[in-house]
């Protein structure tokens, strides 16, 4: 009896360090915040839509059955960021007073205490000195899951990049991380960004709208339109909240058009008619399948191009405040 109950014991000790091997864990815990929310995904796809993580007496936990390395990001209430970098069987935890989110430690890996260091060391710095230190990291750190994610959040994402840079900044990366698949399928996108550089014709396109309107970069012309990228498990409401503000505040002077990236028809055609979208909104329920967005040089959402009367692109970027509407006020005032 004893040999069995130590054969069950063992079989079951085996199964949980198996198991454990394939989930990834993420605890925390806050000063300033006894309870709370936040939310998770996964730009990578690790994690198919938004989910919620809630804060109890300052603390937090979370798991997630990954095989694979993955890059997670932390979205706060106000809309702050925090990039993980997730692996199956490894345990990462957050130290964070939730009045200074951007001092946050992340810790448990080499690659979160990498970035949690990159981020410390720059936290006083201007988005140019930021670019520039990017830079120096990636040269000095070729390989790392780190340098990777920086050039796509300051050179890939970056509409005002130097593209010569970003172009040789890919190439140091893919020398160094040869048998990097993300890295490699970025390829399109990096050769294609002098295409839709600010200042550029907006690449031709003709989209079928979830309502069976055609939006067509033809019938564009004549004012100034603002292209939105959103879905529903990426923070698609405050996106649609400030669209609604902008048709309002200009009417007929500005042209707006929603790209969905949604997975769920059922999801996207209710939250329309319960966010009332009367604007033409497009959606193949393929996430990130449709080539467009390869063309159109958009790796990350929310996203935003303005074009102007002529379909030359005249601002672009993640940030609407910051990117989208200087622009628009200055062309209609």
């Amino acid at each position: 009896m004893k040999r069995i109950f130590l054969y069950i014991l063992s079989v079951f000790t085996l199964l949980s360090c198996k198991n454990s091997d394939n989930r990834f864990s993420l605890s925390g815990e806050f000063d300033h915040l006894q309870q709370g929310e936040f939310y998770i995904y996964s730009p990578d796809g690790a994690i198919l839509q938004l989910d919620t993580i809630k804060v109890t007496s300052g603390k937090f936990e979370y798991q997630l059955p990954l095989k694979e390395q993955a890059t997670l990001m932390l979205l706060y209430p106000n809309y702050s960021e925090h990039v993980i970098f997730a692996e199956g069987g490894k345990e990462v935890k957050i130290k964070a007073d939730a009045q200074k989110l951007s001092e946050a430690e992340i810790t448990g890996t080499p690659e979160n205490e990498e970035m949690t260091h990159f981020r410390l060391e720059n936290l006083k710095s201007n988005k140019q000195k930021m670019i520039q230190a990017a830079e120096t990291h990636i040269k000095k750190n070729p390989t790392s899951r780190v340098s990777f994610y920086l050039f796509k959040e300051y050179f890939l994402n970056n509409p005002q990049g130097d593209t010569s840079k970003t172009l040789a900044l890919y190439r140091i990366l893919t020398e160094a991380q040869p048998d990097n698949i993300q890295l490699r399928a970025l390829q399109n996108k990096v050769l294609g960004i002098a295409n839709t550089k600010i200042g550029q014709k907006l690449p031709e396109f003709k989209l079928i709208g979830i309502k069976g309107d055609t939006i067509h970069t033809a019938k564009l012309k004549g004012k100034v339109t603002l292209i939105s990228f959103w879905a529903n498990w990426r923070n698609s409401g405050y996106v649609i909240y400030q669209s609604r503000k902008l048709k309002r505040q200009y009417g007929s002077q500005l042209g707006l058009i929603g790209y969905s990236l949604d997975v769920n028809s059922q999801i996207l055609k209710g939250n329309m008619k319960r966010d009332s979208i009367t604007w033409p909104v497009y959606c193949d329920f393929r996430a990130w399948g449709n080539p467009l967005l390869e063309k159109l040089n958009v790796n990350d959402i929310p996203y935003h191009i303005l074009v102007d009367s002529e379909n030359i692109i005249i601002a672009r970027g993640r940030k609407l405040e910051k990117d989208i509407l200087p622009e628009i006020e200055k062309r209609l005032q």
